[in-house]
């Protein structure tokens, strides 16, 4: 199975077999970045033709024409971190304290 998603990245039989797990991992990663690139390409392309023949109220982002699985991990890694305030701290500590004697 790994050789053939090699051969369909490119990837010769014999440089396949030269390869250490962690060089396989990384031509794989290079890959699928690749090709998550053109589908990003394909996908600007398309909301081009598609916002040109459309009325400017029905246009629509790349994003929400053709979905792709990145696009969720983005927005997951740009979501600001939120830290508990003292209170919220406060109040868990004492729900940790209070859990803790029961099973005690």
């Amino acid at each position: 199975m790994l050789f053939r998603q090699s051969s369909r990245a490119g990837l010769s039989y014999s440089d396949f077999w030269k390869m250490t797990p962690c060089e396989w991992a990384m031509w794989m990663d290079g890959y699928m970045m690749h090709e998550e690139d053109e589908w990003r390409r394909t996908r600007v392309i398309y909301a081009l033709i598609y916002n040109t023949n459309v009325d400017r109220h029905h246009q629509l982002k790349p994003e929400e024409l053709i979905p792709l699985p990145s696009d969720h991990h983005t927005e997951l890694v740009e979501a600001p971190i939120r830290y508990p305030t003292d209170e919220e701290r406060e109040r868990l500590l004492l729900r940790d304290k209070a859990k803790n004697s029961e099973l005690s």
